[in-house]
């Protein structure tokens, strides 16, 4: 008969296993917990930041509504400066007659 091969692997568990498992999973609750909190401060960042988006297009608008009227005003007063012209000409030529 021949001598038994020492193996690679036991199948009893050790103390060694024991803590290499302990370990595994301590360090897997702690990578859980940090994801987590990672998790949700990007969440809160999100947040914040789709706020400042409605913000920021409500200023966007309210200077789009302005601006359309500062176009308005402006093509009134250039359709009042082209009156005023035509009546100083119209002046003008009826004093040289």
């Amino acid at each position: 008969m021949t001598a038994p091969k020492s193996r690679w692997i036991q199948p009893g568990v050790s103390v060694g296993n024991l803590i290499v498992l302990g370990s595994m999973l301590i360090g897997l609750a702690t990578s859980w917990t940090t994801m987590q909190s990672a998790l949700g401060e990007h969440e809160r960042r999100i947040t914040e930041n789709a706020d400042e988006l409605k913000e920021l297009r409500r200023e966007q608008h309210t200077f789009s509504m302005g601006f359309a009227e500062l176009r308005a005003d402006m093509r009134h007063l250039l359709e009042e400066v082209s009156r005023t012209r035509k009546a100083l000409e119209q002046l003008e030529r009826e004093r040289r007659e």
